[in-house]
């Protein structure tokens, strides 16, 4: 029972590009939204978002952003429409301790138009308790997920959504495990049951 209610679940795994770390000052350059479903990758989009302000040279650097990219790039009220029809009442998936991309998307849409957020950081610390370090680029390694071109929306959104599906798998596979999970995630105490 627990299982098929995992499967039905719509889960939006994100990753942003800003061009900057505050929500309050900063913008959002690119988004990148995988869309999982029972276990499986079922969608991806993309797209470069034209800020109000210029991307530093700083933060060009981290994310190979640059202003020449962004100065074709659709403008906010063109992506809005397409990012909430995404986002409504999924799950958003993040790889994050802070909340950055939720902050941000928030900011940009207005409202919280999914249901539910979920941190693979959280998740991966309940299964692998013992691991030195949670970084995307660690945690690709430990499943054994390819992760190219770091910092990149899409690439991370990839990798973040295929280590998810590991993880749920960890926790399909052994119903001891998930209800452990359950026990511990409020979250998914009110997704599931």
């Amino acid at each position: 029972m627990l299982k098929e209610k995992l499967d039905d679940l719509i889960f939006s795994v994100v990753d942003l590009e800003t061009t900057g770390l505050s929500s309050n000052k900063n913008e959002i350059v690119e988004i990148c939204i995988v869309t999982v479903s029972g276990r499986e990758i079922k969608d991806e989009w993309n797209t470069l978002v034209q800020p109000s302000n210029l991307i530093s040279f700083k933060i060009t650097r981290i994310h190979g952003i640059t202003n020449d990219m962004i100065m074709t790039a659709p403008e906010k009220y063109e992506v809005l429409p397409i990012l909430k029809k995404k986002l409504k009442n999924t799950i958003l998936v993040e790889h994050n301790m802070g909340g950055f991309d939720s902050r941000f998307l928030t900011k940009f849409i207005g409202e919280k138009v999914w249901r539910y957020e979920v941190n693979t950081i959280k998740m991966a610390k309940f299964l692998n308790p013992k691991l030195r370090s949670y970084k995307l680029k660690n945690l690709s390694n430990f499943y054994g997920v390819k992760l190219s071109n770091h910092h990149q929306a899409l690439s991370d959104t990839i990798a973040t959504a295929r280590i998810f599906i590991k993880m749920l798998n960890i926790l399909y596979e052994d119903e001891n495990i998930l209800k452990g999970f359950i026990h511990k995630n409020k979250i998914f105490q009110e997704i599931i049951l």
